[in-house]
């Protein structure tokens, strides 16, 4: 966990996109963070496409409530508070 973060903080702080982007990739194909987790790596260093995999993985009430009630939750932006409610509303919709 610490070193994902120092080696993003390292690759934000030097502008080295390649880095970031192959940090990305490995969180989303091999890492076992939960999604609260990666959405706060997400928001922290503006990682677009792996903010739209953890919405996107978040397949139930349960799930999104569980990141809600999770320590990290509160860390999140706003932005990314909008699109989990979003979530939820899509979720409903499909159940309607």
């Amino acid at each position: 966990g610490n070193n994902v973060r120092f080696v993003l903080k390292l690759a934000d702080k030097f502008d080295v996109k390649r880095i970031v982007d192959r940090t990305e990739r490995w969180l989303i194909d091999d890492c076992l963070f939960d999604t609260a987790e990666l959405l706060c790596l997400a928001d922290q260093y503006n990682l677009a496409t792996l903010q739209t995999y953890c919405i996107r993985q978040c397949d139930s009430f349960t799930e999104i409530a569980e990141l809600i009630n999770s320590d990290f939750y509160r860390n999140l932006s706003e932005r990314i508070k909008d699109d989990l409610i979003v979530k939820m509303l899509e979720l409903g919709l499909k159940m309607a």
